[in-house]
């Protein structure tokens, strides 16, 4: 079956009562013809021509709709213009004026350079408190609105640990505050404590520093989802891929990679893929339990334990965009549709600083140096 669209050209040749067409497809496929009869084979070749040529003009090109219906949706959105990151953000539907506000406390990256240049911010709160508060988060990332629930009016608020464990800063307890004061009004004006979030264990967390004192955040509980640290998680990646690599394509890996993995222990073959593989599943798994408990902590049982939600790692970057990011698409339907879920993409990944350039900059095969690579987990460690 060939459609008149597809020709690209028509070629005639008459070998005594027979007419041979050649018919050239955009395909780069070619199909010889043969009629019998000079008038027949004319009668087709001019045929073949006209529905050929319906592509030639413009006018022609709605006549195409004599021979083929293709309904096209109009146009209601300039795809290109919607997730401009420089256009004026507002507030969402879902948050009361009285309650939030849209603070450009940001503008030009003055507080945070990971940050964009409009937050949703407790009403109450100045901007000079959000300075404040900026300066005693670690990288400037003070708590600000990631997503608030519309069914249970319970929110997740995202931000980075505290610069130092042991000062107390009245700006930031203000903010935390204003923030637990709008959920318990929400909540029927029941007094609940709010639940701080660290993606780190415990033992990481008391040794990496970055979390609120209790003396301070008397009104708040703290959790710890013991999620792995992201240098590990790329390692294991890394000899999951490899080892892989090298079963599927018997010694495809490159030599410097083969290097990386006898120097750091790894070995190559099933062996690695064995040790490889149960951290990479493994860290999956824990990452979409945390996502499931702070959904939980939003929407469920434990949700009339807590007020809100305040999530953050050391630096609040991977694993916390990761986590409110999953949190929107486990509760929000709009985030399951594909405009929510470039919207989401949009806001808690690219908005907030997420480090694609040091997480996806290199594939899984590539490896460094012993030395490089040890400085960089290290770092990685620090930064998450």
């Amino acid at each position: 079956e060939i459609r008149h669209d597809n020709l690209d050209g028509i070629d005639r040749s008459v070998s005594g009562c027979y007419t041979h067409l050649l018919l050239r497809c955009r395909t780069l496929s070619a199909y010889a013809v043969t009629i019998p009869g000079d008038k027949l084979g004319q009668d087709v070749y001019q045929s073949l021509r006209s529905l050929s040529d319906l592509l030639t003009s413009r006018r022609a090109v709605e006549q195409r709709l004599c021979f083929q219906f293709v309904f096209r949706l109009p146009g209601c959105a300039n795809g290109w213009e919607k997730y401009n990151l420089n256009r004026p953000s507002s507030l969402p539907d879902t948050c009361d004026p009285t309650d939030w506000r849209l603070s450009l406390a940001n503008a030009g990256q003055k507080l945070c350079p990971g940050y964009p240049d409009s937050l949703i911010v407790p009403a109450r709160v100045s901007d000079s408190q959000l300075a404040e508060s900026a300066k005693h988060r670690i990288g400037g990332r003070l708590p600000v609105l990631a997503y608030l629930h519309p069914a249970s009016r319970r929110f997740l608020l995202v931000g980075a640990g505290v610069a130092n464990d042991n000062k107390r800063c009245p700006a930031d307890l203000a903010v935390l505050a204003a923030a637990l004061d709008i959920s318990c009004r929400l909540a029927g004006g029941q007094r609940l404590f709010g639940c701080l979030v660290d993606t780190r264990s415990a033992k990481a967390a008391k040794a990496e520093g970055g979390i609120e004192p209790p003396q301070h955040y008397n009104q708040w509980r703290a959790r710890y989802l013991d999620l792995p640290p992201v240098g590990d998680l790329l390692t294991s990646l890394c000899r999951l891929v490899g080892s892989l690599a090298a079963e599927s394509l018997d010694a495809g890996l490159p030599r410097q990679f083969k290097k990386s993995e006898s120097s750091s222990g790894g070995g190559s073959g099933a062996g690695s893929a064995s040790s490889g593989a149960p951290h990479w599943m493994d860290a999956l798994q824990r990452t979409l339990d945390a996502a499931n408990q702070l959904a939980g902590l939003l929407d469920g049982p434990a949700a009339r334990e807590f007020a809100c939600v305040f999530l953050h790692g050391r630096t609040g970057r991977d694993y916390s965009l990761l986590l409110a990011a999953l949190v929107q698409v486990m509760l929000c339907p709009l985030a399951r549709q594909f405009d929510g879920f470039l919207a989401v993409i949009d806001r808690a990944f690219v908005q907030f600083s997420h480090p694609f350039h040091r997480r996806c900059a290199r594939s899984a095969l590539y490896s460094l140096q012993p030395q490089q690579q040890q400085s960089s987990q290290q770092q990685q460690q620090q930064q998450q």
